[in-house]
Parts: structure tokens; sequence; C-alpha cells
């Protein structure tokens, strides 16, 4: 298996198939659980019904009115669907307990900032698979491991 961070170029080759990569270790598909906790520093579940953060206090969570741990709502996260974000600026997008996807944010992207217009962008990706208009949902109600495509220059 490829291991995207070791070589972010991978991102950018015309058919990737998607059975073949890993992130951080993790492939898609992976049990959500096989993700090494300690590398968890937040999570995001749909099975929580309110949470509380991002305004210089600790984050708070509840469901049904009772309050939430950090670490029950990695656990609820990793047996459902949800976000689970770590250390390494990489993130890991669960549904049903599986990994499904996959996003690279931070100093990964830096390995792409010599790219400094949608074409140059297109030159590199090839042409997205999903593009959402204003107005529909938006990438990251669908987060994808990569874009893969036929690359514009063909």
């Amino acid at each position: 298996m490829m291991e995207i961070l070791e070589n972010l170029d991978v991102l950018s080759l015309p058919r990737l198939d998607l059975t073949t990569i890993r992130m951080g270790g993790i492939a898609l598909g992976a049990p959500a659980d096989s993700i090494p906790r300690h590398r968890i520093v937040q999570a995001q579940s749909s099975a929580v019904a309110r949470s509380r953060g991002g305004d210089g206090t600790d984050s708070e969570y509840h469901d049904a009115g009772q309050p939430l741990t950090p670490d029950e709502v990695i656990d609820r996260t990793v047996r459902s669907d949800g976000f689970l974000y770590c250390a390494d600026e990489v993130t890991y997008k669960v549904s049903a307990g599986l990994v499904v996807g996959f996003a690279i944010y931070g100093r990964h992207l830096s390995h792409f900032a010599h790219l400094s217009s949608y074409e140059e962008l297109l030159a590199a990706f090839g042409t997205p698979d999903l593009v959402c208009e204003e107005g529909e949902p938006t990438a990251t109600s669908r987060v994808t491991a990569c874009t893969t495509g036929t690359p514009a220059s063909t």
C-alpha cells in the first residue's frame, strides 16, 4: 500500500486506486478504532446532540442533556459517524464505524504551495469528480481521499 503522507505527489495521479492507499497508516475501509487513540485530538459525531467550543474555553459536549467527556465523543464517533481530527493535521471521516475518507491540512498543503491558480490546480490534479455550485452542498459535506479524474493537460 502507498502511504500518502510519505509521498504527497500520489494525490495527483490521474488514476488512483483508493484500495491501494493509506493516510497516516490507515486505509480506507479500515475500522475507525484502528486509528491510534493518542493521535486523536478532537472528534465530531452525529451522535452528539450539542457541543460548544472554539471561544477560548474548554469544549463541552452533550447528548440528551447529559454532559459527555471528549473520550466519550471519540468512542461514539469511532462506533458510528463523524470526523476524527488528529494532531498530525489529518482528519478521518467515519461512517458506520469505518474510515470512508480523509483530509490533510496545515503543513501538508505546503507541498502544493506552488499551485497559484485554478488552472494550475486542474493541470496538477485533473478535472474534479464533483463540482458544487454556490448554494449546493459543500465539499466538506463529502470528504474524499483525493480527486481523481482526467488530467487537464492530456
